[in-house]
C-alpha cells in the first residue's frame, strides 16, 4: 500500500497532537495535588474514626462478657435456691454436695466479674496522635513537591 505525501502529513499532525495531549500541565498538578490532599485527609479521618471505634468496642466487649456473667451467675444462684428447698433426707447429702459447687462456680463468675470491672476502656490517644503526627508528614512531603508550583504560570 503506497501512501501519498499529503495523508503522510495527516498522519504526522495526528501523533504530534496526541503527543502533546500527554504532556502534563499546571492544572494537572493541581488536580493530582487536590485529589492526593483530600485522600490523606480521608485516611487520616478514617484512621482517627478506627482507633475511636476500636475504644469503643473494648469497653462495649468487657460489658458485654459482664452482662454475660452476670446472668450466669443469677441463674446459679436460683439453682442454689432450688436445691436448698429440697426436703428429701435420702437427697440431702447429694443436693448440699450440688449447692457447695454451684456456690464455688458463682465465686469464681464473681471473681471474673471483678476483674473485668477493674479493666480501664483502652486509650488509643497516642496512635491518634501518632497518625496525625504522620500526616504532617505526608501534608509536608505534599508541600515539598509542589513548592515551585505557586511560581508557576499557565502556558497558554
Amino acid at each position: 500500500m503506497k501512501m501519498n505525501v499529503p495523508n503522510y502529513f495527516l498522519l504526522a499532525i495526528i501523533a504530534s497532537t496526541m503527543s502533546c495531549s500527554s504532556a502534563v500541565t499546571l492544572a494537572d498538578m493541581q488536580n493530582q495535588v487536590d485529589k492526593t490532599t483530600r485522600e490523606v485527609e480521608s485516611a487520616q479521618e478514617a484512621m482517627i474514626e478506627l482507633a475511636n471505634m476500636k475504644e469503643q468496642y473494648s469497653e462495649d466487649h468487657r460489658d458485654a462478657i459482664i452482662k454475660a456473667l452476670k446472668t450466669r451467675d443469677k441463674a446459679l444462684q436460683q439453682d442454689v435456691n432450688r436445691i436448698k428447698g429440697i426436703e428429701a433426707e435420702s437427697a440431702q447429702g447429694a443436693a448440699n454436695d450440688m449447692a457447695d459447687n454451684l456456690k464455688a462456680e458463682r465465686s469464681s463468675i464473681q471473681a471474673q466479674m471483678s476483674e473485668l470491672e477493674k479493666v480501664n476502656r483502652e486509650n488509643w490517644q497516642s496512635t491518634r496522635d501518632s497518625i496525625n503526627r504522620e500526616i504532617e508528614i505526608l501534608n509536608g512531603h505534599i508541600a515539598r513537591l509542589t513548592q515551585s508550583l505557586a511560581d508557576d504560570k499557565p502556558v497558554k
